[in-house]
C-alpha cells in the first residue's frame, strides 16, 4: 500500500490521488491498494487502461489485502500470520509484501490445522473428506 498520514502531518492532495471508496482514506496516485483497509482496484485493460474500476465500482481485494483485513478482525489470525511469516517467510509481517502462492500456502497450512483439530474433536470420520 501507500497512503497519506505519517509523522510530519497530512500531505496535500496531489493530482491522481484518490479516496478509498471502502474507508475514505486518501491513497497516493500510482497506488492500486488502500494502505488502511486493503481495498484494491484493477484497471480495465480491455478499455485501454484509464481510471475505470473493474466490475463498475466494486473493489477487488488481493490475497495479501484480504489477510490484512481478516487480521484486523481476528487477533488470533494476526498472531498466526506473524508466527508463520517469521518461520516460513522472510520475517516481513505485511501480507501485501508476499505473493499469492505464499498466501495460499499459509491458508492451506492453517486450514489443515483447523480440519485436523475438528476431526479429532468429532471422533469419527474426518470432517474434511470431500465436504464443502
Amino acid at each position: 500500500g501507500g497512503c497519506g498520514g505519517g509523522g510530519g502531518g497530512a500531505r496535500r492532495r496531489e493530482e491522481g490521488d484518490w479516496d478509498c471508496p471502502e474507508c475514505g482514506s486518501l491513497v497516493f496516485a500510482g497506488r492500486d491498494t488502500c494502505f488502511k483497509c486493503g481495498w484494491y482496484f484493477e484497471e480495465d485493460k480491455s478499455a485501454g487502461g484509464g481510471s475505470g474500476l473493474a466490475e463498475g465500482e466494486k473493489g477487488i481485494v488481493k490475497p495479501g489485502g484480504a489477510i490484512k483485513l481478516l487480521a484486523k478482525l481476528s487477533p488470533t489470525l494476526k498472531k498466526a500470520w506473524v508466527a508463520y511469516s517469521k518461520v516460513y517467510g522472510e520475517g516481513v509481517t505485511d501480507p501485501t509484501k508476499y505473493g499469492d502462492e505464499y498466501i495460499a500456502e499459509f491458508l492451506e497450512y492453517t486450514s489443515g490445522l483447523v480440519i485436523a483439530d475438528l476431526d479429532k474433536k468429532a471422533g469419527k470420520r474426518p470432517l474434511g473428506d470431500g465436504e464443502q
